[in-house]
């Protein structure tokens, strides 16, 4: 998808002189892994929307552990460290995978959109009550479940993250030990293998 793309179907913008505009002033952001987009206390100059890869939302808490509290690699969504971007990022916004690429819409442009474009407020909305719904799903999953339970639930909601990002971030997601989860993952490799042909993991 690229920058036009983007903006006619994801900002529903097909005027000819707001979309040259939209398109001037959109960026496209590629970061490596581990890369941090916005840090915690800084203020938001970009409204960003995933374009490939995986983002991340992360702290770090009274014992200095890195927590990740969202996480998304759904292309065309947004990701905002809260929900109003003229308040100081709350938590850190970074690259979860390599080659995650985003779209940078400069802060200034996206407050004119939401004044003179009833599509981008019902955009906004849309994309507040898809987070809302998202993090509501994932706290009840997370405080829930059991540690398998969790990864399942992980494994069915973010297809495809799991082989994008680290077990690390993984685990820190799910609120278990990245031991917990090595774990985890061998015992579902070896009853997959047992199941397929009676054949073990040779780890």
């Amino acid at each position: 998808m690229d920058v036009q793309t983007f903006c006619a179907q994801v900002l529903k913008v097909t005027e000819p002189e707001a979309l040259r505009q939209c398109i001037g002033a959109i960026r496209v952001l590629n970061l490596h892994k581990g890369q941090v987009l916005l840090a915690c206390g800084e203020p938001v100059m970009d409204v960003y929307f995933i374009k490939q890869g995986v983002l991340r939302g992360y702290y770090f808490d009274e014992n200095g552990r890195e927590i990740t509290e969202c996480i998304s690699g759904t292309p065309g969504m947004a990701f905002m460290p809260g929900f109003d971007w003229h308040e100081p990022a709350r938590i850190n916004i970074g690259a979860a995978a390599a080659g995650t690429q985003v779209f940078a819409i400069p802060v200034e442009l996206a407050d004119a959109m939401m004044a003179n474009r009833p599509e981008t407020r019902q955009i906004y909305v849309e994309q507040i009550k898809l987070a809302g719904e998202i993090h509501l799903k994932a706290r009840n999953a997370l405080l829930e479940g059991a540690a398998l339970q969790r990864y399942q639930w992980f494994l069915q909601n973010y297809p495809g993250v799991a082989d994008q990002v680290s077990g690390k971030i993984i685990a820190s997601f799910l609120g278990i030990t990245p031991v917990t989860l090595s774990r985890l993952r061998r015992s579902m490799r070896q009853k997959a293998q047992e199941q397929g042909g009676g054949r073990k993991d040779p780890t």
